[in-house]
């Protein structure tokens, strides 16, 4: 196996941030074609029709795509729907039933999220590839882990358990806890840091990494990027208006990873 049981379908989704779900109010012209696309895509995916899902992909994530292992679902449900604040972009949480094969015949529900953004009067799917989906083994939340990637389809997994505990979506999402989800400036003419707190509540070491876009005037740093189990790591946001002023609502974004748990910090001047 080249990657890790949770991501079943490999780069096609990396599961969410804690989601607020913004669907209610998002404009109808947008959300309801939203939801049109996103449930089009899984149907391919539970029809095994991989080659027809390409439509939905970003042009930038095509090669991605096309080189990740996919999985055939059972069943799918849409969750929730986080919009960004000009609802052009979306994180979409999906529940998806499906046999992960190294965990047993036994069908599961994992949570799994997509990032679309709404391009040419499309909403279209956007793919990355964190860094520790590239690896062949790891310490995860559900124990300690190791992947040979020359087992059959179906070959036996080797943990200190010899066996893990399946995935849920109350599950993967109870393992890490953010303190903040905002956090505010008092003023945009004086420099200041805030502090965000991320905290491994899982038995197995968890990664933090960054996805935030470079701000001018806003700096962000990591304590750490492992965070071994009970332990909190300290996210310093730091703002500098030498650098540039700054007025409104900005958005942060970070994955926990092998969870490929995605969350967003906004910061408000």
């Amino acid at each position: 196996m080249k990657i890790a049981a949770l991501a079943v379908l490999a780069l096609v989704c990396t599961a969410p941030l804690s989601a607020q779900a913004l669907g209610a109010s998002a404009p109808p012209e947008l959300d309801g074609p939203l939801r049109e696309r996103v449930a089009a895509f899984y149907e391919h995916f539970r029809k095994g029709e991989f080659r027809q899902a390409e439509q939905y992909i970003d042009e930038e994530s095509k090669d991605l795509f096309y080189g990740a292992k996919k999985n055939r679902i059972i069943n799918y449900e849409i969750k929730t729907i986080e919009y960004a604040e000009d609802f052009r972009a979306a994180d979409v949480l999906v529940s998806c039933r499906t046999i992960i094969p190294m965990l047993g015949s036994k069908p599961l529900d994992v949570p799994l999220s997509s990032n679309w953004h709404y391009s040419d009067g499309d909403w279209l799917l956007h793919l990355n590839e964190p860094e520790e989906l590239k690896q062949a083994s790891f310490t995860s939340p559900f124990g300690s882990m190791q992947f040979d990637q020359n087992l059959p389809e179906g070959g036996r997994l080797e943990s200190q358990q010899d066996q893990v505990k399946p995935p849920t979506i109350e599950s993967v999402k109870s393992m890490y806890r953010v303190n903040k989800q905002a956090i505010r400036f008092p003023t945009s003419r004086a420099a200041g840091i805030q502090t965000v707190e991320v905290e491994n509540r899982s038995i197995g070491t968890l990664k933090l990494e960054s996805f935030t876009r470079e701000i001018e005037g806003l700096k962000v740093t990591l304590e750490k990027t492992e965070i071994a189990p009970g332990e909190t790591v300290k996210i310093d946001i730091a703002y500098d208006p030498q650098v540039k002023v700054l007025q409104g609502r900005y958005r942060l974004e970070f994955m926990v990873m092998p969870i490929t748990q995605r969350f967003s910090v906004f910061v408000d001047f």
